[in-house]
Formats: structure tokens, C-alpha cells, sequence
């Protein structure tokens, strides 16, 4: 295990075993970082979400379990209604336990998905923006750059708050006038001013933000469906997105979300002049005065309405307890670190890849990322060995495809010409 920096030791209890402090009475999801469950605390018989992370996992690097201390060093000093709260965190078992409020409704990206035919409204839209801006609004105010604003990081409470969670890959700004230059994010909620490297602030989470609307009103963010390293050429070289159909939506509507994603950063609004807004401004009155503070009556009357089909999803997903020995969980495990760099954060300042690969960057041909430096890592690699033999299998079946087709083609002419 990798020695945890002093600044973060603090926030780490290592003298209790959280397995015997908290009984798993249901599994709550599983990814690449490891698995989340239901947590009843023993003692007082709370139950909040326990999110456990092998930290001896060779799919972890240094540079990741440093960026979850990070995480939790940044979430013990978040206390707000419209941030999810941080209770404690472990190290134990060769693992990482992080202890958070429960969301039993998920994120609003689980309400998108996991119920059938589900529509967000503009009022809903509306509501879900007024929450969000307000968090934002918070963290800025503590100097804190989110970063990586999507859909699958607002969560959900019974009650009908939205609260952001995720922070680990959030940047603490030394001043507000010196601007980041760290390469991070999603690609597809990326702004623009990250990938152009030209340095930035807290308006990109502004910029996140707009995108997370054209999700939430169309199903996926722009640009979605083709490569994301692609994607952040196309973001950085085109005009700001917009709605497919902005008949759709109000006025007001259309010229939030023109406003989230101006592609100059200086004439961008920050997230305390959008809550002026005249599409969210009524609406944050209401909720950041509501009881609970940040509860929304529409969101919770969304939530009820859904919450038995989310957790009848949920409970139709298999999970495994105990996978350490289990082949096809390894399988599961080495496929997702090949495609983690296609799904997730783009983490490497171009400087440290350059002095770590020799200078060496992507081809602007052969990538569309321009001069974006890229960490050409083994996962990669492997990314763009599969990506080729999907293309040649696809090619053989093309190929196959069309023979085939033209000799039923020449059968169907013959018997035609008998009959």
C-alpha cells in the first residue's frame, strides 16, 4: 500500500475494522474503483453508503489512491445541503472505506436510465439546475473547481434534494486570478478552454453544467456516439452546442443554456450570476428556503413516483461478494482498465508526459486531439489494438455480408427466370 500523504492521515481511521462496524444489507453498485453498499452501522443501526476500494488492486495506481484522499480531504470540509455529506472514511483490510450519506434514488443520470421511457421536463430540468448551481455556487465560494460535473455526479435524496458528489478530480484554487492548467474531466462535459490548455477557472464547471442539461433533455451529452478523444478536437473547433429542437423549450430556456456554454470563458456568467437568472431565479428563492433546505416538491414527487423501478433495476443487476478469485470478475476487471481512459478522466499535465514519454503526443491526424498531450499509457495501447480488430472484424463481415447478399440476389433472379 502506498503511504498516505500526513495532510490526509487525519481524515483516516485506522484502529477500527469497518466490517465489523457496518453489515452489508444490500449492494448498491460496482465499478472500476471497486464496490458501494448499504452500510447499517451496528451501534446506532444508521445505514449510509460505504463505498470500498482495494487499494493493493494492480488496477490502482499511486496517482489513484492519492487522488481519493484528495477526494476525501476536500469532502470533509464540504458541509452544505447541496454537497453530499462525507461521514468517515477507513483504512483497513488493504482498502479504502469511505463512508457517505445514502442516496437511495441514485443520480439523475440513474433516473434517466433506469427507468423505462423517462422524460425530463423543462420544469424538472429547471428545478435540478437551480439545485446544482447552488452547490456550485458553494464550492466556489471555498475556492473548489468540481471539474467534472455530469449527470452521475448529482445525487438524489427522498426528500428532493440534488447534492454533488465526486470529488476526485476537484482542484482547491490557490486565487481566484490564477488560472489551472491541468488536463481533467469527462471529455464530453469538457470545456473548451481545458483542452485548448490556455488555463482556467471555476467557469468550466459552468460549461459542465450546460452540457448536463442537453443530457438530461436529449439522453446524452454532445458528440457522445463518436470517439471522446475525437470529441475534444470537435468541442474545441465548433460553435457552442445547442438544443436539436430548441422549439422545444422556453425562451428562457434556450438562453440559460446559451449562456452555461459561451465558448469564451470571459464572457461566460459564473455559477452566482446564473442563479439570477430568469429561468432558475424563482425556483432557487423556493428551494434554498424549503425544508429541507434544497428540497424541490417536483423532484421529490419525481423520485417517489420512480423509486420502486430504480430499485427494482438495481436488484436485477447480479453482483458477486467476494471476487477476489473469480475469473470472470478478473476478465470484467482487465476490460474495464482497457477502456477507462475512453469513459473517464484525461488526468496528465502535457509537461509530465512529455518529460515521462520522451515528448511523445498523439498525431493530430490519427487522434483529432491537436496538441493535446496525452499519456500513452499501456491501456491505451491496448484500447487501439481492439479498436483495430473491431475494425478488421468488421470488415471481414461487411465483406461477408455483402457476398452473401449478392447471391441470394443471383438465386432469387434465377428461380425468377425458371418460374
Amino acid at each position: 500500500m502506498t503511504a498516505p500523504n500526513s495532510d490526509h492521515e487525519v481524515f483516516l481511521i485506522t484502529d477500527v475494522n469497518p466490517d465489523e462496524l457496518f453489515e452489508n444489507v444490500g449492494m448498491l453498485g460496482r465499478g472500476s474503483f471497486g464496490k458501494v453498499y448499504k452500510g447499517q452501522r451496528q451501534d446506532t443501526q444508521e445505514i449510509f453508503a460505504v463505498k470500498v476500494i482495494l487499494l493493493e488492486d494492480e488496477s490502482h495506481s499511486a496517482r489513484t489512491v492519492e487522488e481519493l484522499k484528495e477526494e476525501i480531504a476536500i469532502m470533509k470540509h464540504c458541509k452544505s445541503e447541496f454537497v453530499a455529506e462525507f461521514i468517515e472514511a477507513y483504512d483497513a483490510n488493504d482498502s479504502l472505506y469511505i463512508v457517505m450519506e445514502l442516496f437511495e434514488p441514485g443520480s439523475v443520470y440513474d433516473l434517466g436510465n433506469m427507468c423505462k421511457h423517462f422524460k425530463f421536463t423543462e420544469e424538472l430540468i429547471r428545478d435540478l439546475c437551480a439545485q446544482t448551481l447552488l452547490g456550485l455556487e458553494f464550492l466556489h465560494s471555498k475556492g473548489i473547481i468540481h471539474r467534472d460535473i455530469k449527470s452521475g455526479n448529482i445525487l438524489l435524496t427522498l426528500q428532493g434534494q440534488a447534492k454533488l458528489c465526486d470529488f476526485g478530480v476537484s482542484a482547491v484554487q490557490g486565487k481566484r486570478t490564477d488560472p489551472r492548467k491541468t488536463v481533467i474531466g469527462t471529455p464530453y462535459w469538457m470545456a473548451p478552454e481545458i483542452i485548448q490548455e490556455t488555463g482556467y477557472d471555476y467557469k468550466i464547471d459552468v460549461w459542465s453544467l450546460g452540457i448536463t442539461i442537453l443530457e438530461m433533455a436529449e439522453g446524452d451529452p454532445p458528440f457522445s456516439k463518436i470517439n471522446p478523444w475525437r470529441a475534444l478536437f470537435i468541442i474545441e473547433m465548433r460553435p457552442a452546442p445547442k438544443f436539436a429542437k430548441p422549439k422545444l423549450y422556453s425562451e428562457a430556456m434556450n438562453e440559460f443554456l446559451s449562456l452555461c456554454v459561451t465558448k469564451n470563458p470571459k464572457e461566460r456568467m459564473t455559477a452566482g450570476e446564473l442563479l439570477e437568472h430568469e429561468f432558475v431565479k424563482d425556483r432557487v428563492n423556493i428551494i434554498d428556503s424549503a425544508n429541507p433546505r434544497g428540497a424541490s416538491e417536483l423532484v421529490k414527487e419525481t423520485v417517489d413516483e420512480h423509486i420502486e423501478e430504480i430499485e427494482t433495476f438495481r436488484a436485477s443487476v447480479p453482483f458477486i461478494e467476494d471476487d477476489s478469485d473469480d475469473e470472470t470478475v478478473k476478465s470484467i476487471k482487465g476490460i474495464t482498465a482497457v477502456f477507462r481512459a475512453n469513459k473517464t478522466e484525461i488526468i496528465m499535465k502535457r509537461e509530465e508526459v512529455e518529460k515521462e514519454l520522451g515528448s511523445l503526443l498523439i498525431d493530430e491526424t490519427d487522434s483529432g486531439t491537436g496538441s493535446l498531450g496525452v499519456d500513452i499509457s499501456e491501456m491505451e495501447v491496448g484500447v487501439a489494438q481492439l479498436k483495430q480488430q473491431f475494425k478488421t472484424d468488421m470488415a471481414a463481415l461487411t465483406k461477408a455480408y455483402s457476398r452473401r447478399k449478392t447471391a441470394l440476389s443471383s438465386a432469387r433472379e434465377k428461380i425468377n427466370s425458371e418460374s
